[in-house]
């Protein structure tokens, strides 16, 4: 193709000219196939690559598509398809307008356009055209689109595309939910992996919000803060978990899956990870008593529950009773 017809297509892109201006560059002496391509449908994508992020709404293909026909004032109707189409994630969405109709194929991914209607309409109509992707794990991780348009005369034009990047977003990691019991080191570790849906993009898990005790690591001495990131290796082997003193209950903290190891890069589903923290008695007190040999005693021996404990403490066992009987108060 000569340059000279590189150069005035180019230009064209830009342009309505007149009828005689285009008369006339149709009859200058380029080769056939150019004269053709000057006939025929033209459409100019924007740069670069639309961006999808995995799970949301739909997104505009290119708002700034143009569309031009230098013969033609009508059109009557195109193509837009995905060329790496993937059933059940992929969809193309279209509003029907301005006596355009669409129609989704949802084997060959196609968009069928019909209905005669000015050029203008069709570049509004194609601007409009979006992008979703159903799937919790979306691949590949990027899609080309192909516009093609026919006019009334049934002459096609090239084909244009642009990109679509997807960008994958972890979902909520799994946990198990173990006990510990009250003032000791789990023993019992708290295993974190990636959703299944996920793909090798899940490199990291965050840890947020983490109450009423302390994370570490499974070695039980590299402490786990609010806000770190762990890898998955880590998170495979395991967390442990001491409470605070005193503390029974429910404790928590939060996980997110992550595909790098920074607050940018953690997203999707938040998994919110209960610890059963078991009461465990602290030592009880208990008054001194005196009293005469082989005397009953009259006082003391008053056994009353640490302060700490609440009224999870309900019994109290005696053992190792020597030089004597112990009774109940009666």
């Amino acid at each position: 193709m000569s340059k000279m017809f590189t150069d005035l297509a180019e230009w064209l892109l830009g342009q309505t000219p007149a009828s005689p201006r285009q008369a006339r560059l149709l009859q200058m002496p380029f080769a056939c196939e150019e004269r053709e391509l000057l006939s025929a449908p033209a459409i100019l994508t924007s740069a670069g690559s639309a961006a999808y992020v995995e799970n949301s709404a739909p997104i505009a293909i290119d708002p700034g598509i143009q569309v031009q026909d230098f013969s033609s004032a009508q059109l009557s109707g195109g193509t837009v398809k995905l060329t790496n189409y993937v059933p059940g994630q992929d969809l193309l969405l279209f509003t029907n307008q301005n006596g355009i109709n669409g129609t989704f194929n949802n084997v060959t991914g196609q968009l069928k356009l019909t209905g005669s209607a000015s050029v203008a309409h069709y570049q509004t109509a194609l601007a409009s055209i979006k992008y979703q992707n159903l799937s919790d794990a979306p691949g590949p991780l990027s899609r080309t689109v192909e516009f093609q348009l026919t006019d009334d005369s049934q002459t096609q034009s090239p084909p244009a595309s642009r990109g679509i990047s997807i960008t994958p977003v972890p979902d909520t990691p799994i946990t198990n939910f173990p006990t510990v019991n009250e003032d000791q080191l789990s023993t019992n570790l708290l295993v974190i992996t990636p959703n299944p849906f996920d793909g090798p993009q899940t490199t990291h898990f965050r840890i947020s919000n983490s109450f009423f005790g302390q994370l570490y690591l499974a070695d039980g001495l590299t402490p786990v803060n609010n806000g770190d990131f762990l890898t998955l290796s880590q998170g495979a082997a395991g967390l442990r978990f001491l409470p605070n003193p005193n503390f029974s209950g429910t404790a928590t903290f939060q996980i997110q899956g992550a595909t790098g190891p920074s607050l940018a890069q953690a997203g999707g589903g938040i998994n919110t990870a209960a610890i059963v923290v078991l009461p465990m008695a602290d030592t009880p007190s208990v008054t001194n008593a005196t009293t005469n040999e082989d005397t009953l005693s009259s006082g003391g021996l008053v056994i009353t529950r640490n302060a700490a404990d609440g009224a999870e403490v309900t019994h109290y066992q005696i053992t190792n009773i020597t030089n004597g009987t112990l009774f109940l108060a009666d």
